[in-house]
C-alpha cells in the first residue's frame, strides 16, 4: 500500500496511509489529516489519484506547499518525492509491485 512517511518536523504523523484517496492536509478539524502547526493552512492541500498518478494541489495556502522543495499549485508526486505541508515533510513510498505495474509498455519495432 502507497503512503507518506515522516522524513522531517515533528512527527504527528510517522506515517500516513494512502489507502482512502483524496486526502485533505490542514489545520481544521474537518481535514482528513490535521496538523497543529501555524505554517499549515486550515485547508492546506489535497492529496488525490487521477489516472493512476498521486496529484497534489494547493488549496490557497498561506505559505504554500512543496514537493521537493519547489512552490506548486498542483504537481504529480511520484515515487522518493519529498512533499512539504507547514512544518512537515513526508516522502511517498510506492511498493516495488505497484511501481512496476504503473510502468508504461515500450514500444516494439520489428
Amino acid at each position: 500500500m502507497p503512503k507518506l512517511l515522516c522524513v522531517d518536523a515533528v512527527p504527528t504523523y510517522n506515517e500516513i496511509s494512502l489507502a482512502d484517496l483524496p486526502i485533505v492536509f490542514g489545520r481544521s478539524l474537518d481535514a482528513d489529516v490535521r496538523f497543529d502547526d501555524t505554517w499549515t493552512s486550515r485547508f492546506h492541500c489535497q492529496l488525490e489519484l487521477v489516472d493512476r498518478r498521486f496529484m497534489v494541489r494547493d488549496l490557497g495556502s498561506s505559505n504554500g506547499t512543496l514537493i521537493n522543495g519547489d512552490a506548486v499549485s498542483e504537481g504529480e508526486l511520484k515515487h522518493g518525492d519529498r512533499l512539504t505541508v507547514g512544518i512537515s515533510t513526508f516522502e511517498l513510498s510506492v511498493p516495488a509491485r505497484l511501481r512496476l505495474a504503473e510502468q508504461p509498455e515500450e514500444a516494439v519495432t520489428v
